[in-house]
């Protein structure tokens, strides 16, 4: 009986003396893992230019019009393409065409010359706005309206600028009707943060569309007004509203005279991004020679005449949607056709995987060639950081990790993380210690392959401007990566493992194209369905690939992992909602 206990004792010192050795051991892989995935590959300036140079060559040269009439023909094409195909893209046609509904809510009358009228006015059915009407006290036939549209100020259209421009236009005989807008002034909820404009994209509506709507709905009310001479109508804008100006004079014929203060005139007093004095009076200028006006020069003084916040105030209606909150709407309409049984899936499938192609705009890309950039063997390891040059011009990076003396067909895995491979290390120490070989993988827009080094989300937005979509690039490079490793060692059984929503959708994709590709998917801080997006909610600027559009509206997670198949996608661990203080 002792001796059996002893037994016993000797075989349990022994099983944690063997435990512990692995645990120091895989603490050791781990240790001299970390330092490897710490080095960036390509610095981002690289990667910066390669996509400059890749959006140029994709974007076509206009065709010069011979003639006047053939651009006008021309613009016509144009004008009706961007706004069917494109702004509306997604919007109810009902919405469209609905006439403006302004309802006045105030008049405040002025010893200056002119009065202020106050209304709210309906964006789409459920989400309401602001806007305010300078009026000249005397008015007399037609006169010139201006449409002024405003820049990203926490007060919006109630920032001093806007009010002294809009009162001088009133003081010289011109209505001027001067817009809220949504994250800003009495918009200014969390929810109606332009980030959450990605979430429109992403439930099928273009969110371009949207801000049209805004704008086209000021243009159609000051167009009604009795007094409007339809012949001299202008608008006018700062930053944001210069864009808006831009867009509403091109898409819009009624509009005769524009003046975009983004880059318009060269500024030098005070030499910023402004609308003030300077600017102004060269706006006055402007307008009054092409509406046929006694020239403005200077500004009548009103410092003493400006509103406080609070007297502009509207009267929005209680449950006022918001930018998200219109998602949230849109998104819960949403109805897709059920998943068909197993034995009518294969025709099921490949109509899905077309569409899937389709709204990522994939384009298949090759590894042209796999730059070996760095090679290091610390103790027990060996590593080498590779450039991936793809046939579309644009790179990726990755670096592979493995035992010394591992078989040249081990298996192979794949690791995406969000956060690039400097986050990986504890991923390629586990599958490392299994005996596999990793390859910690960077798609463009991942991690140090990433072009963003100041502002979050602008390469992504350019490629979407151009008509490509993040995503669809990202997914491309993983593909052929994955494709090239498994030719070159004759591994068919390739793991991916991902670290994040960002790179769990990439992946879902990658194995939904290419379902023979993948055996295995496992997903960490990983999501159960792109509603996540909406009801955490995730800003555009953290995970701007996901917010790609019509994505949601045809697909989810589940739909994705069923035409990943035969690959088994697991979600390990699913990710934790924010609270809101932090989420916004």
């Amino acid at each position: 009986m002792i001796s059996f206990r002893r037994a016993v004792q000797v075989a349990s010192l022994l099983f944690v003396l063997i435990a512990a050795a692995r645990f120091v051991k895989s603490q050791a892989i781990g240790d001299t893992v970390a330092p490897l995935q710490e080095r960036q590959v390509q610095p981002n300036a690289v990667t910066a230019y390669q996509l400059q140079k890749y959006l140029m060559r994709q974007i076509p040269k206009p065709a010069a019009p011979a003639t006047a009439e053939q651009w006008n023909v021309e613009a016509q094409k144009l004008r009706k393409h961007i706004l069917d195909d494109v702004a509306y893209h997604g919007w109810p046609q009902e919405w469209i065409g609905s006439t403006p509904r302004f309802e006045q809510t105030e008049v405040i009358e002025t010893s200056h010359g002119y009065r202020v009228r106050k209304y709210r006015y309906e964006i789409v059915p459920g989400f309401e706005s602001t806007a305010i009407l300078y009026e000249p006290e005397q008015l007399s036939g037609r006169v010139p309206a201006i449409l002024n549209l405003t820049g990203h100020e926490p007060l919006g259209n109630l920032t001093e600028y806007e009010q002294k421009r809009c009162i001088n236009f009133a003081k010289r005989g011109i209505l001027a009707l001067s817009l809220g807008w949504p994250g800003l002034g009495e918009l200014g909820q969390p929810e109606n943060n332009h980030d959450f404009a990605g979430q429109l994209d992403l439930v099928g509506s273009n969110a371009l569309g949207f801000f049209y709507l805004i704008v086209r709905r000021g243009l159609d009310f000051l167009t009604t007004l009795p007094n409007t001479d339809a012949k001299r109508i202008g608008v006018t804008g700062l930053s944001g509203g210069g864009w808006q100006t831009i867009m509403i004079s091109a898409l819009d014929k009624r509009v005769n005279v524009m003046v975009e203060v983004a880059g318009w005139y060269e500024n030098i007093d005070p030499g910023t991004h402004n609308y003030q004095l300077d600017n102004r009076q060269q706006a006055y200028a402007f307008f009054s020679e092409h509406f046929h006006l006694a020239s403005i020069t200077k500004e009548i003084p009103s410092d003493s005449e400006l509103f406080t916040p609070l007297q502009l105030a509207g009267s929005l209606p209680k449950g006022n949607l918001t930018t998200l909150g219109l998602a949230r709407k849109l998104a819960s309409q949403i109805h897709r056709d059920a998943i068909p049984a197993v034995g009518e899936r294969d025709a099921w499938a490949k109509s899905q995987r077309e569409q899937l192609k389709s709204i990522i705009r994939y384009s298949p890309v090759s590894v042209d060639s796999a730059w070996k950039l760095a090679s290091e063997k610390p103790p027990g390891l060996q590593s080498i950081s590779y450039r991936f040059d793809f046939s579309n011009s644009l790179c990726g990076t990755g670096i592979w990790v493995a035992r010394r003396a591992a078989a040249a067909d081990a298996p192979l895995t794949i690791l995406l993380n969000d956060k690039g491979y400097k986050a990986s290390a504890r991923h390629v120490a586990e599958r490392v210690n299994r005996g596999e070989q990793v390859l910690a993988f960077e798609p463009i827009f991942f991690g140090s392959t990433s072009p963003d080094e100041t502002e979050p989300a602008y390469w992504e937005m350019l490629v979407a401007s151009r008509g490509d979509r993040a995503i669809g690039l990202e997914v491309g490079q993983l593909i052929a990566a994955a494709k090239s490793f498994r030719s070159s060692t004759d591994l068919n059984n390739l793991c991916l493992i991902t670290d994040g929503i960002r790179s769990q959708v990439v992946a879902l994709v990658a194995a939904a194209l290419e379902p023979d590709l993948f055996s295995v998917i496992e997903s960490n801080n990983a999501m159960t369905s792109l509603s996540y997006l909406l009801d955490a909610p995730i800003p555009y600027r953290t995970a701007p690939d996901l917010f790609c559009l019509d994505l949601y509206k045809h697909f989810d997670i589940d739909r994705m992992t069923m035409l990943a198949y035969p690959a088994k996608a697991t979600i390990l661990s699913k990710i934790v909602f924010l609270p809101a203080s932090v989420s916004n």
